[in-house]
């Protein structure tokens, strides 16, 4: 899963994943300070399960330009043994994405 950090943030149920609206592009690849259209952003959350079967679950939703926070479903975060890691996805209209990702701890 690639979550190196040594000490994740630990969160408590329900998680809810919040983000500033993305109006400008990328601060340091291709043309910084153009203004942007945000097609959509995809939210995806991965568990991995170590010698379970299956070894890593992956849920993913696709929300419209407008919505910036995202409630992961408890059936899912609740199959977390501790660790999950996410990815927030800014799909633009000129088709360009971007990506940031990172892991946290459920308590």
């Amino acid at each position: 899963m690639g979550c190196d950090a040594a000490d994740l943030p630990v969160v408590s149920e329900p998680v809810t994943l919040s983000w500033s609206a993305v109006t400008m592009s990328h601060p340091e690849i291709g043309t910084p300070g153009v203004a942007v259209n945000v097609q959509s952003y995809q939210v995806v959350g991965e568990i991995d399960r170590g010698d379970q079967t299956p070894d890593t679950l992956v849920f993913d939703a696709l929300l419209p330009p407008d919505v910036t926070s995202f409630e992961f479903p408890e059936d899912f975060t609740g199959l977390a043994d501790g660790e999950m890691k996410f990815e927030i996805v800014i799909k633009l209209d000129n088709g360009n994405q971007t990506a940031v990702e990172s892991c946290f701890e459920i308590e």
